[in-house]
């Protein structure tokens, strides 16, 4: 927020910018603020103007780098406005990134929600109403708010979150009006949080290399939780899929433990349906989550 928040500011980051990029022979620049006008973690410093001012901050930055790449990591919501509500027209912007990356993962977070659900849903069919963030939604945003589909890169996750249920079983949610999903059901506060945290023994027995309990997907396999070709469950967890968000999910009865991710199977419809809404592509995050084949 500071770093844009004058013209003096801009200019001096976009030239120090330009200057690393000359230096370190870089192609490019990608940004990834989470998130303008938004607290984000504890003690940042934000501002009503700061979607304005990476407006400004842009210009200055496309001035000082030329042609080389300018891309960005975004929310599925677009940028929030002075106004406290997310901009209606994102144009601008469009004429001076090369391309953003939607980060339409982590729609669901054991420290944020109430319930455990999935990674990335892709559609709704199944979600409370009240909670609208999904891949499809994601990429309607910002379309429909003027940002070409041909500069956007849907991100897709390679990795899955951990919930322990207040649960053994796993019971079907049926939202009014909605189709059944084996998602949305209560967690274990307490049990949740100090999986979170660290501060207890990962209750899969098999430690996660991620904070908060999070697995990378090949990780899924050498800690013996999917069969080698991701299909089925072992190790005391089942494999289910979940048709109504198109996402799976592992569920070990005994420890009460949830892990939803994204696999083969999901990751194939998600690409399918950015195909069909004429996105440039997808982007991995990260890397480390595939594995060999």
């Amino acid at each position: 927020s500071h770093l844009v928040s004058t013209d003096s500011n801009r200019e001096t980051f976009a030239k120090t910018i330009a200057k690393t990029l000359t230096k370190y022979g870089f192609d490019g620049v990608d940004l990834d603020w989470e998130y303008p006008n938004t607290p984000g973690n504890k003690g940042n410093i934000i501002s009503k103007d700061n979607s304005t001012n990476l407006l400004k901050f842009l210009t200055a930055l496309r001035a000082s780098i030329g042609s080389k790449w300018l891309t960005a990591a975004v929310s599925v919501h677009g940028f929030m406005g002075p106004n406290g509500e997310y901009l209606k027209d994102h144009k601008e912007y469009a004429t001076l990134f090369d391309f953003i990356t939607i980060m339409a993962y982590d729609i669901y977070l054991p420290v944020v929600t109430p319930v455990f659900g999935p990674e990335a849903p892709l559609f709704d069919t199944c979600n409370d109403p009240s909670y609208k963030f999904l891949v499809a939604q994601a990429i309607n945003t910002w379309t429909s708010t003027g940002f070409p589909a041909s500069q956007i890169l849907l991100g897709i996750p390679a990795y899955g979150n951990q919930y322990t249920l207040s649960s053994s079983t796993l019971d079907p949610t049926n939202f009014s009006g909605k189709e059944k999903s084996l998602f949305f059901g209560p967690i274990d506060k307490s049990a949740q949080a100090q999986t979170v945290k660290n501060v207890a023994p990962n209750p899969t027995g098999c430690d996660s290399p991620l904070e908060g309990g999070s697995f990378i997907f090949k990780d899924l396999l050498t800690c013996g939780f999917l069969t080698p070709n991701a299909t089925t469950g072992q190790g005391g967890f089942e494999r289910h899929y979940d048709n109504c968000t198109q996402t799976p999910l592992l569920f070990n009865p005994t420890t009460k433990t949830l892990i939803a991710y994204d696999d083969p199977t999901s990751l194939t419809e998600k690409v399918k349906y950015a195909k069909s809404k004429g996105v440039a592509g997808v982007n991995v995050f990260d890397a480390s989550g595939e594995t060999p084949s």
